[in-house]
């Protein structure tokens, strides 16, 4: 496979700033000379990512990632390195060059095939939507006239046709520059693998409406199909209103929320989430105005969908369709959405009103102003939801069950002020006494420190939400060991760099470390005049490790002007001797204690003993560069 092109890199590398290329995944904040925001890597409710743009790198002390455009990129977007400089460098229009004069582009990855078979899916849909044909006019008619929708709102969010004849689809894609396992893991057509050939292809989605969804970069990597007239009666699925695309190597519909890409652009400005039920009713939601609607993907809203809202805000409101399958799902969203740290309001809608009924009816922005008005709690929710009608007059064990089930909810939210904000609003909302609810919470806190569930026993034992108990912003502590001050100092003050390689004894290195190592290699550059700055370490990395090691370092508090590095140097190069004199005299001093004390063996280790004194006595001092 050719590989990309040294040049390429540092051009990347020089031209792309690496707050672009972490924005759309994570609502950043200025802190100084910095940027702060949520993790993409672990649910936290506490900020611990930081960006800095000035020297090009990302730490994420929530989980211990750090690098730079591309380390970030590999790990946001599960790649390998070739794969994460293809990404940015098609993000910003940026051209590859390989190694050997320029060779063609390497083979695509399966990820990027899919990707590919995805955007050109969507053109094919796109054009039978708008085809001049008897089909193409009956979509467009369902389009306008069913659905209530303008066309242009079709044309804006690519919405398609899927052909009823299973052949359309096979044909287009038939001489389509594809590998087989491309076809066979894109989602699109039922194919198995030992089928090598698209004529044994069965496309999944026929004579449906087609709707994309995006990830987060707006790239289309599946598909929602709404049942129409015309899905043919012998489609396995025709009994489905809607069918989805399945889990593919781009799609896992337990991490996506259709269109985030697009409301997380206007989130800053509106203040909240607006999440409603299904695509249609986001899509509703965008064309009338309301641009922060999301929807989950036809399941349960999960903890990795809310700690995605999370990054941006700490507002949503959920809008609950008026049936009893809406509110039962809003109630199974609250407990999720309370350990996501997420302040969630909920918008009760009238017995069979829906979100894009209401919108297609009445001005958006009224009707948003509205709803928020009527908003209420998730406590106030929950409370009606499992009452299921007035309260006053519920005899006191149903009380006591209710009860029971809201201490497990409110238990999920980390901050005491919130807790006690809803124990006061479910006394309040089932008129009964607050500190007997109180009492009660605490007694039901104890049973379940005495009888921990297994989820309760995974968090007590450090489980998903541990990394995110503590936020540690960057760190300005203590170097802990020789070799990370001098590998430090060095990054700052690269002209010290060869007379250190001179000075500095490989054999005082302890190369079992990550700084050892990493310290090794970083003066072998020195020494052979192959030092090309922090810019390029990226060729001596072997590790994780290291690459988080170097991050750490590169993003600690640079030294003032008026730093003098020469006694740091001395410093940090004594210990480095220190440590390695007291390893030696320790192990002679072992060695000598095993052996009888006239052998020659014995006599040799005096002597060695002796020579590693002279070596200490007559350390040489480190003379200015």
């Amino acid at each position: 496979m050719p590989i990309i092109s040294r040049q390429t890199i540092e051009d990347i590398r020089a031209r792309v700033n690496i707050h672009d290329v972490v924005a759309p995944y994570v609502q950043l904040r200025r802190v100084g000379s910095s940027y702060r925001g949520l993790s993409p890597f672990n649910p936290e409710k506490t900020p611990s990512f930081y960006v800095h743009p000035d020297r090009g790198f990302f730490k994420c002390f929530s989980s211990g990632e750090g690098g730079d455009v591309f380390k970030f990129i590999q790990r946001v977007e599960n790649l390998n390195f070739q794969e994460a400089v293809e990404r940015i460098a098609e993000s910003f229009n940026i051209q590859i060059e390989y190694e050997k004069g320029g060779a063609p582009g390497p083979p695509r990855s399966l990820k990027n095939e899919i990707l590919a078979i995805h955007e050109d899916a969507t053109a094919f849909y796109a054009d039978q939507f708008w085809a001049a044909s008897e089909l193409g006019q009956e979509i467009r008619n369902y389009w306008v006239d069913n659905r209530k929708f303008d066309l242009e709102i079709a044309k804006s969010y690519r919405i398609g046709l899927a052909p009823p004849d299973p052949k359309t689809l096979v044909n287009f894609f038939r001489n389509k520059p594809y590998s087989m396992e491309a076809f066979q893991a894109c989602g699109l057509f039922y194919l198995k693998e030992t089928q090598t050939s698209l004529d044994y292809a069965r496309p999944r989605f026929r004579g449906r409406l087609m709707i994309p969804i995006k990830d987060i970069q707006g790239r289309v990597i599946a598909f929602t199909a709404r049942q129409l007239s015309m899905t043919p009666q012998d489609d396995s699925t025709r009994d489905a209103k809607y069918i989805n695309s399945p889990e593919t190597p781009i799609f896992h519909k337990g991490d996506v929320l259709f269109g985030l890409e697009h409301a997380r652009k206007h989130v800053e400005a509106e203040g909240a989430f607006l999440m409603v039920e299904g695509q249609l009713d986001a899509i509703r939601c965008f064309s009338s105005g309301l641009h922060t609607a999301v929807a989950p993907q036809g399941t349960g809203i999960t903890e990795m969908q809310l700690a995605k809202l999370k990054r941006y805000t700490d507002l949503l409101y959920i809008v609950l369709d008026g049936d009893q399958a809406g509110q039962k799902a809003a109630l199974r969203a609250l407990p999720l959405t309370l350990a996501a740290g997420l302040d969630t309001r909920f918008i009760p809608l009238g017995q069979g009103q829906d979100p894009d009924n209401l919108l297609a009816e009445q001005d958006g922005s009224t009707l948003w102003q509205r709803w928020k008005s009527e908003a209420i709690s998730g406590m106030c929710f929950a409370v009606r939801s499992l009452s299921g009608g007035p309260t006053r007059n519920l005899s006191p064990g149903k009380k006591t069950a209710i009860l029971e089930q809201l201490y497990g909810i409110i238990a999920q939210a980390d901050s005491a002020v919130i807790r006690e904000d809803y124990l006061l609003e479910a006394a309040h909302e089932l008129h009964v006494d607050l500190s007997a609810v109180k009492r009660d919470y605490y007694s039901f806190l104890e049973r379940k420190k005495r009888f921990p569930t297994p989820a309760s026993r995974l968090s007590a034992e450090g489980g998903m939400d541990s990394a995110a108990a503590s936020s540690p912003g960057p760190s300005k502590g203590v170097l802990t060991s020789a070799e990370e001050a001098i590998l430090f100092l060095l990054f700052h003050y690269e002209q010290y760099g060869k007379l250190i390689s001179q000075y500095v004894d490989p054999q005082w290195i302890n190369e079992q470390t990550t700084a050892g190592s990493l310290l090794h290699k970083t003066l072998a550059e020195f020494e052979h005049d192959a030092w090309r700055g922090t810019s390029n370490l990226d060729s001596l990395l072997e590790s994780d490790a290291e690459s988080n090691l170097i991050t750490d370092l590169l993003i600690r508090e640079q030294p003032g002007e008026d730093f003098d590095p020469h006694p740091h140097f001395e410093a940090a190069r004594r210990r480095l001797f220190d440590k390695f004199f007291d390893k030696q005299r320790q192990q002679i001093d072992e060695e000598i204690a095993n052996l009888p004390p006239d052998s020659e063996e014995t006599a040799d280790r005096m002597k060695q003993r002796v020579e590693l004194r002279r070596l200490k006595s007559k350390f040489p001092p480190l003379p200015k560069p």
